[in-house]
């Protein structure tokens, strides 16, 4: 309302921001962030997975999820008019996310791996389960008919709880953002461009990227280990 007023916004004040720091000063706060969960891991869980519809989907959650570094609620939005089939593999055109709310979109590949790991494979898989028109991810009932409503945000999280416990890790420390933030960690252990993962993650800079990293080779990679 200030701005549309053409007035200076209140949060911009020198004593709100002056109280505000010492607030964090005084309440430090440190952001839980997901256990990520890295490709080998993800492999192992994959074979825990039932031979049945829900095991066909969740197979496809999990390595679509991750080698797209997609967001829950971006998995849950996904609509079969979305994927687009290439030689390469298959583009999914993801038209909001977090940081796109006026909905521009853009384009995420995903190539084709080894069998066992492959996102392309496991989507068509399941893809082929469900009616061509509709959301991609979508429920089971208890029976395994699949239905036509999409997945909701929170099962994409159990599907993740249930990978981390089939490798016998706690699930507390496991969210559906280990898929992200396992994509991002892989690749920064593997030593793969910034702007290769970015062009996959949608993050403007590596300041952002950043904070999805976490230190696996946290000894291997500090100065200590060179000497």
């Amino acid at each position: 309302m200030h701005a549309q007023q053409g007035l200076w916004s209140p949060t911009d004040h020198p004593q709100v921001r002056a109280t505000l720091a010492g607030i964090k000063r005084q309440h430090p706060y440190t952001k839980s962030q997901a256990r990520p969960l890295y490709l080998e891991d993800l492999a192992r869980a994959l074979d825990a997975l039932p031979n049945s519809n829900r095991g066909t989907r969740d197979r496809a959650i999990l390595l679509v999820g991750w080698w797209g570094a997609f967001r829950r609620s971006e998995l849950v939005g996904l609509n079969t008019d979305d994927l687009t089939d290439d030689a390469r593999g298959v583009i999914i055109n993801l038209r909001h996310s977090k940081t796109d709310q006026e909905g521009q979109g853009r384009p995420i590949p995903l190539h084709y791996h080894e069998e066992g790991t492959c996102p392309v494979r496991a989507l068509r898989s399941w893809t082929g389960i469900i009616e061509p028109e509709g959301p991609v991810f979508r429920r089971i009932d208890q029976w395994g008919r699949v239905g036509s409503r999409a997945l909701s945000e929170k099962t994409v999280g159990s599907v993740v709880k249930e990978a981390a416990v089939s490798l016998g890790f706690d699930p507390k420390g496991f969210s559906a953002h280990s898929l992200r933030a396992g994509f991002v960690s892989e690749c920064d252990r593997r030593g793969i461009p910034s702007s290769a993962v970015r062009l996959v993650t949608g993050h403007k800079s590596e300041a952002m990227l950043a904070t999805y990293t976490r230190p696996r080779n946290l000894f291997e990679s500090s100065a200590g280990a060179f000497f």
